[in-house]
């Protein structure tokens, strides 16, 4: 199976920047009769994604995909760092406001691809508020599964145009 990533593009939206895959999976089963899948470069013209490999032996993941997520947040450093308000179904936009010497005013949040979220800055002006077209970051909300069975909401703010600056927001 092949990866190809998406990207932040020229016109600000989420699609396909290069559509040689990046990554690809193989699968097979051990001697236990488990799945085994393997994801590693493709080694195309696609660089995006990473070098080596990452194998994943008949467990299931303790961490899902949410659709956003209203409600504080915060970061180790931060208490209140984001407060994002509930979406509006019909427009599929939230408010969020950054409080973090990384990402700090209001923004954004629009649902561009299923689980993926643009965050766009809000300028207030004297004619209204006006939205960046190029987002900050891209948003996604995860719930991870504890030890003794807690469940957990994150939110992953990554920089798009460095995939390993990730901020991660911890609902409260």
């Amino acid at each position: 199976m092949k990866l190809i990533p998406l990207e932040v593009t020229k016109d600000g939206e989420i699609g396909v920047v290069n559509d040689d895959p990046s990554l690809v999976i193989s699968s097979a089963k051990n001697n236990k009769g488990q799945n085994v899948f393997k994801i590693m470069s493709a080694n195309s013209s696609n660089n995006v994604g990473f070098t080596g490999f990452f194998e994943f032996e008949g467990k299931a993941s303790k961490v899902t995909w949410l659709a956003i997520d209203d409600g504080q947040y915060k970061t180790p450093e931060a208490s209140n760092a984001l407060q994002i308000s509930e979406i509006d179904p019909k427009e599929r936009e939230a408010i969020a406001v950054f409080l973090t010497k990384e990402i700090n005013g209001t923004f954004t949040l629009r649902e561009k691809f299923p689980g993926m979220y643009l965050i766009n800055q809000n300028s207030v002006l004297a004619t209204g508020t006006e939205k960046k077209n190029i987002p900050s970051a891209i948003g996604v909300f995860l719930q991870k599964t504890g030890i003794f069975g807690g469940k957990s909401t994150i939110m992953l703010l990554i920089n798009p145009k460095n995939d390993t600056d990730i901020i991660t927001f911890s609902k409260k």
